[in-house]
């Protein structure tokens, strides 16, 4: 969600990012967007580099849930 309305997230060679259309077209990075992902997520993982520990991520997820249960 960006503004409101939700966008797809593009990978363009690395450079990640979201195309917007407010006064005309343009790209806006992933990084300069605040993005809150639910944690255990499968976005959570990608976007947060949980698949870097975690290469499954149904392990990932089951950790999340284990780590929520505990809080």
């Amino acid at each position: 969600m960006y503004g409101n309305k939700p966008y797809r997230v593009q990978d363009d060679r690395g450079y990640i990012h979201i195309i917007v259309f407010e006064n005309g077209r343009k790209k806006i990075a992933l990084k300069d967007v605040q993005i809150w992902f639910e944690y255990g997520s499968e976005p959570d993982w990608i976007f947060n580099g949980w698949y870097k520990i975690y290469p499954d991520h149904e392990v990932f997820r089951q950790f999340a849930d284990n780590e929520k249960l505990a809080a």
